[in-house]
């Protein structure tokens, strides 16, 4: 039986392998969707914060997955095993950034996150992907 967490990496793990691939769509887009530099599992994850948003993740030469959180969020606690899996099947090929939403107010409002966890994935500077929620 497939759990909810093993769902929520397949699907990250699909959107992705589509923007790695190249390809614009597999299902089409779903717009329903701490100090931290490593993953528990020795994973590189990078700390996005206002300041270097741009440069680590607008400027970016590869896909950026970037989780918006909070240290009060129970769900975003939930989905952080999930985003350090993906960033180590995906090292070097994905970056992986998370973003406390309380230190960094700017960058959540200016890309429209109302809910947390948000996951948006960006390729060449543009939202490709947006998952809110771990439904």
């Amino acid at each position: 039986m497939v759990q909810a967490d093993d769902f929520r990496l397949i699907i990250l793990r699909l959107i992705i392998l589509r923007y790695l691939s190249g390809r614009q769509t597999i299902y089409g887009k779903q717009r329903n969707q701490q100090g931290i530099n490593t993953a528990t599992n020795g994973a590189i994850i990078v700390e996005v914060t206002d300041g270097n948003f741009e440069q680590t993740v607008l400027k970016s030469d590869q896909p950026v997955l970037v989780d918006f959180w909070a240290t009060w969020c129970s769900p975003c606690k939930a989905l952080s095993p999930v985003v350090d899996q993906i960033a180590t099947a995906y090292a070097g090929k994905v970056k992986v950034g998370k973003m406390d939403i309380d230190s960094n107010p700017s960058t959540p409002q200016r890309y429209g996150v109302r809910g947390i966890p948000t996951l948006l994935v960006f390729k060449n500077g543009q939202v490709q992907e947006q998952i809110v929620g771990l439904g």
